[in-house]
């Protein structure tokens, strides 16, 4: 099981009104069955309520699932890790989102642990200083 957790702010940052953003909502578009718990998950939304603009859920279960930010919002798919510790949503709902079209430049989807990514020549790579949160992409 998976908590999510998630700050919101305004454009001015302060946290939004309860009217603009008063909960997250998450729910599963189709029933799954849980081994791991040896039951059912059903379509059914569970509101999180947002505190001073901060989302903390209650324990999520791992999975494919559909995250829905106010009522009216749109509705983003999202794979919840199983996770001991809190996970943040927006790394979430980041990683299940298209990527651009083909032909647009400079798209990398970062799965984690990655800060940047460089292009290099290959023979000026090994006297380049090194970073180990970039990948380095190597070309003749």
């Amino acid at each position: 099981m998976t908590v999510i957790t998630e700050t919101f702010r305004r454009l001015d940052k302060t946290a939004p009104a309860k009217d603009d953003v008063g909960f997250v909502y998450f729910t599963v578009d189709e029933r799954r069955y849980v081994a791991a718990g040896d039951f059912v998950v059903v379509q059914v939304r569970v509101p999180c309520r947002l505190n001073d603009g901060v989302l903390t859920s209650p324990d999520l279960v791992a999975g494919p699932a559909l995250v829905q930010i106010g009522s009216v919002g749109p509705t983003y798919e999202i794979q919840i890790p199983e996770s001991a510790e809190p996970v943040r949503l927006w790394p979430l709902i980041d990683a299940g989102m298209p990527q651009p079209p083909a032909g647009a430049p400079g798209f990398v989807r970062n799965g984690g642990g990655m800060a940047r990514a460089e292009v290099i020549a290959m023979p000026d790579y090994p006297m380049h200083p090194k970073d180990p949160a970039t990948m380095y992409f190597l070309f003749v």
